[in-house]
Order: structure tokens, then C-alpha cells, then sequence
């Protein structure tokens, strides 16, 4: 009896490490399920391409069309903006759907049509921080449509997440990147993996981001050396800086409590383990993007970890960290 426990063992032993000498080679030099959807035809900076999130709230009232403007002045080269439906089915570009934050009014987006939406504050809080945008006569308080900004900006590369989970807001933002030939100059997706589905599905030769949950797979099957053969459907993979701007802004918006706890811990792993993963990533044509960096610090950190672009509040700050990295 012994001897067979002792046979299975050494051959199971076997199989385990001809497993994980075949996960590390094709982790290093993958050969499965690789992707080059995504094309914008920019040249990179230090290594990287600058990405404004929302335009820059920090540096101009977010997702508006002056505030997009000022960043590509200033030198960035893709806009992030958020996308919702109004109640007349109008595609505009806004990140909450309760306006209290952003208006002072608690409605949701989806309450009004686009020419009852109300005007944005002149003072919003910013997310992922403590400090709040006061307006300036630049400043637009119109919550805009998207059609109006893939107007403004016809050959800007744009990374779109879509808001809600409905198929009509899909439909009408396709309308939208056909008419405009936008299909290689954007990005678009959703935290939820059947929304991003969806999007794939509807359009296979839009590039899409990684949702939420297959970012937690990626992570789980790394751990089990299965990552190299696992199918990842999505052009480019975004994950949040864990730096304390991020913290403070979970324990405001999630709170403290143990799985908050929890969520934080295995995101320091998970960045801990990102210059292996990332690199792997990239081997297979998938971009990486790390947001929202705002301090040259957590930027030096970010470049040095297989990084394709870095997404910012900040867009001055990170243009300006870009370039003298270059030169």
C-alpha cells in the first residue's frame, strides 16, 4: 500500500512540476491568446502614453469639453471620460449618476432629458482626494454631449467607460464611434465583465478594457500558473495605484471595515506582484495603464513596472514628468 502512495506521489510530483516548467516558459515568451487591437498611432513619452482622467479634474471642471482641451494643450495625448444616457437617449459625458456631487441636486442623469440636465457647480469635490475645483470664466458648467466632444476632438485617442449597464447607452455610443471613425482612436468598456462582453460582441474591432472581475482572475490564475493559457478577450488592463489617495478615497466610499481591509491588503499584493504580471501582459499585446497618479513619486514608481500609460487628475504634472524623463 505503501509503495503506491509513494508511486502516485512521485508521479503526480511530476506532472506538478512539468506544469509549472511549461506555465514559466510560455509566461515569459507567451505564445497563447495574443492580442494587438489597439493601434492610435501616438508616439509614446518616457516610455508611456499620458492619459487624462476626466480631462483633469484638478486642473479644470471634469469631463467638460474646455477642461479636455486644456489637457491635450498641455501635452496629453489620450482623454478618459465617463459615459451616461439621458432620459431622451442622449449619450453625455458624466461620471455620477446621482447629480448631488456634481450639481447639487440629488437626481440621477437618467431623470432628466439632455436640455433639462442642470448646470455643474462651481465648486465640485474631486475624487480620489480631499481638495475641491473651484470654476473659472475658462470653465464650461454644461455637462456635455458626446457627439460635441468627438466633434472637438476628431483624432484624439479617447478611453470611455460606460456607466450603465443597458443596452441602449451601448448602441447609441456605437452609433456614435461609426459615424465618427472612431474605432481605432477608442477604448471603451465597463467594470462589469458581461457588459464588456457585450461591447466585444457588438463590435470586435473596438478595443475594450479589462472589467473588474477578469482582473481578478488574472491575478488568481497567476497564482496557479494557469495565466499563460488563460483566453483574455480585452486590449488593454487598467488597474488603480494603491497609494494613499486611493486608500483615503475607499475608506470614504467603502469604508473601514474588514473586507475594506481586506480589499486593500490584496491590492498591495497584487501591485507587489505587478512588474511579473504586467510583463506578461504586455508579451501578449495588452496594454497596462495605472491610475490616478498625481505626485512625480508614485509616477518614477509606476514607470518602472512594464507600464504603458498612466492616467491622471493632474494632466500639467504628468506631461511635465514625461518630458523631462525623455529628455
Amino acid at each position: 500500500m505503501w509503495e503506491v502512495i509513494c508511486f502516485v506521489f512521485s508521479k503526480l510530483l511530476f506532472f506538478y512540476l512539468v506544469y509549472w516548467i511549461w506555465s514559466l516558459l510560455f509566461f515569459i515568451m507567451p505564445v497563447f491568446h495574443i492580442r494587438n487591437s489597439f493601434k492610435p498611432g501616438i508616439k509614446r513619452v518616457a516610455g508611456i502614453w499620458t492619459i487624462a482622467h476626466r480631462g483633469g479634474p484638478r486642473e479644470g471642471l471634469e469631463n467638460t469639453i474646455p477642461t479636455f482641451k486644456k489637457a491635450l494643450d498641455n501635452g496629453i495625448q489620450v482623454l478618459e471620460m465617463d459615459i451616461r444616457l439621458t432620459k431622451d437617449k442622449r449619450p453625455v459625458v458624466c461620471h455620477d449618476e446621482n447629480l448631488q456631487r456634481l450639481c447639487g441636486i440629488d437626481k440621477k442623469v437618467q431623470d432628466f432629458t439632455y436640455s433639462q440636465l442642470p448646470k455643474l457647480q462651481e465648486k465640485v469635490e474631486i475624487h480620489f482626494s480631499s481638495l475641491t475645483y473651484q470654476t473659472t470664466e475658462e470653465d464650461d458648467r454644461q455637462i456635455p454631449l458626446l457627439e460635441d466632444v468627438m466633434k472637438a476632438f476628431p483624432n484624439t485617442p479617447f478611453n470611455m467607460e460606460l456607466k450603465v449597464n443597458d443596452q441602449e447607452l451601448k448602441v447609441e455610443v456605437l452609433k456614435l464611434i461609426r459615424k465618427y471613425k472612431r474605432e481605432q482612436l477608442t477604448i471603451w468598456g465597463s467594470v462589469d465583465e458581461q457588459h464588456c462582453l457585450t461591447c466585444r460582441a457588438m463590435a470586435p474591432e473596438i478595443p475594450t478594457f479589462t472589467p473588474a472581475a477578469v482582473v481578478k482572475k488574472i491575478f488568481f490564475y497567476f497564482f496557479l500558473g494557469f495565466l499563460p493559457f488563460y483566453n483574455i478577450p480585452y486590449d488593454t488592463f487598467q488597474f488603480p495605484f494603491p497609494n494613499q489617495e486611493y486608500i483615503n478615497y475607499t475608506k470614504k466610499y467603502v469604508g473601514t471595515s474588514l473586507y475594506h481591509k481586506l480589499y486593500l491588503l490584496i491590492l498591495q499584493i497584487y501591485n507587489a506582484l505587478g512588474l511579473f504580471i504586467f510583463f506578461h501582459l504586455r508579451r501578449r499585446g495588452i496594454y497596462v495603464f495605472y491610475y490616478s497618479l498625481n505626485e512625480v513619486q508614485d509616477m518614477d514608481t509606476a514607470t518602472g513596472k512594464y507600464v504603458d500609460g498612466i492616467i491622471t487628475d493632474s494632466p500639467s504634472v504628468l506631461v511635465d514628468y514625461a518630458n523631462k524623463k525623455d529628455d
